[in-house]
């Protein structure tokens, strides 16, 4: 029998959940590479040329070392809210049928969490490998919420979009961000 589990990241973000949100409306690959620099490879529009309900996006990224190459559709986008998607390939979407994007107000401004839905079996679930990729993907999530604080409370998506924004083309340092690295 198969189980749930959810990886869940939460960051504080010191700005209107509208402005995070904002990063996430116009996705384009510069944006997408902006998200996570050391990680984020490739995003790309398979269908449509905006997040909205039944685009289909093409996302590459290497997490704890492992390419991932995946095409997601948007299942679900409120504006300021929510964006969830799910993976378009039958046999992945078994194992990660939905992420979701939450945006939400706080008291000195949003709250950005992602929550990643995950199906193991048995023994997969208990699994210390098992454990240990969960534990690098949460990290890779947690670092993800870190690099879109910096660019949203930095006003960094002008630049981004512009292609002139030097972190992206360099990609800032983790240590810049205080983010711990595995």
């Amino acid at each position: 029998m198969a189980s749930m589990q959810t990886i869940v990241a939460g960051t504080q973000i010191d700005a209107p959940r509208a402005d995070v949100f904002a990063f996430f409306e116009h996705m384009n690959d510069r944006r997408y590479r902006a998200w996570h620099p050391e990680a984020h490879r490739d995003f790309r529009y398979v269908s449509g040329d905006r997040i909205e309900t039944g685009t289909v996006a093409h996302f590459e990224e290497v997490v704890g070392g492992d390419h991932h190459s995946f095409d997601a559709e948007y299942a679900a986008v409120v504006p300021d809210r929510l964006i969830e998607f799910r993976l378009t390939h039958p046999v992945w979407r078994l194992f990660l049928p939905t992420v979701r994007l939450e945006f939400r107000d706080s008291g000195r401004g949003s709250h950005f969490v992602q929550k990643l839905f995950l199906r193991s079996g048995p023994v997969s679930a208990h699994s210390a490998r098992v454990q240990g990729e969960l534990a690098t993907v949460h990290q890779h999530v947690v670092e993800e919420g870190e690099y879109l604080r910096d660019v949203v409370e930095n006003d960094r998506l002008d630049a981004i979009d512009a292609g002139s924004d030097p972190a992206v083309v360099g990609g800032p340092s983790a240590q810049r961000l205080n983010v711990q690295t595995p």
